[in-house]
């Protein structure tokens, strides 16, 4: 089960860091060919995710249906959708201080 865990954050940390590639190509006129690559490897790593996560679910109901208790995983209950949750929120330009398009 602790390898599921492992696979999973460092599928999502993977995620999280093309999303950011992908972000920071848009910006700078990339290319269309290489966006639609980069796109094309979020969505298999997208893929991966989801059927890890999907894995490390049923592996922890059976763990809790055994033991009667939450899987404890560094000190704290561990949740599958927090994982993949806990990376995505960005912070839009308005809140940046910029004013839509002219923020640099």
């Amino acid at each position: 089960m602790i390898q599921l865990i492992t696979k999973v954050e460092a599928k999502s940390s993977q995620l999280d860091a093309l999303r950011k590639q992908i972000k920071e190509a848009a910006l700078s006129g990339t290319s269309p060919a290489q966006m639609q690559q980069r796109d094309l490897e979020r969505e298999q790593l997208s893929t991966e995710l989801t059927q890890l996560s999907e894995a490390l679910r049923v592996a922890l109901d059976e763990y809790e249906a055994e033991t009667g208790s939450q899987l404890m995983y560094m000190g704290r209950p561990y949740n599958v959708a927090a994982v993949r949750n806990k990376k995505k929120t960005t912070v839009s330009p308005q809140k940046r201080g910029g004013g839509g398009s002219s923020w640099k």
